[in-house]
């Protein structure tokens, strides 16, 4: 599971550097034997169009892979944004409301946690 902190993003770079540090720590998991939670409800809103199409850009080679990605948001306009992504990336996310829903989507019991 990914958590988005608090801390706002000050540079397109350093959007840039955390995925890419995401990318390396996921560099050898056989994501097509895993789903993702990504939970964001901490992080800053920020849609300017600089912020946006970078975002996009990395978010779509984060979801590369992974057969089940869910998105745990704390809003109902964040459950909307992740759905219109969604369908721009085509990459299948799904929104909810808590991790406990995520990881039932996921398949996840609590037996297997």
């Amino acid at each position: 599971m990914l958590c988005r902190t608090k801390e706002p993003f000050e540079t397109i770079a350093a959007l840039d550097q955390c995925f890419e540090a995401i990318e390396r720590a996921l560099l050898h998991l056989r994501r097509a034997t895993f789903g993702l939670i990504v939970d964001v409800r901490d992080g800053p809103v920020r849609n300017d169009v600089e912020f946006e199409r970078a975002f996009a850009r990395n978010r779509l080679h984060l979801f590369q892979g992974f057969p089940r990605i869910a998105v745990v948001t704390a809003t109902a306009v964040g459950g909307m944004q992740v759905a219109r992504h969604a369908r721009a990336d085509h990459s299948g996310a799904q929104a909810f409301c808590s991790v406990e829903d995520a990881l039932r989507y996921l398949g996840v019991t609590g037996s297997t946690i």
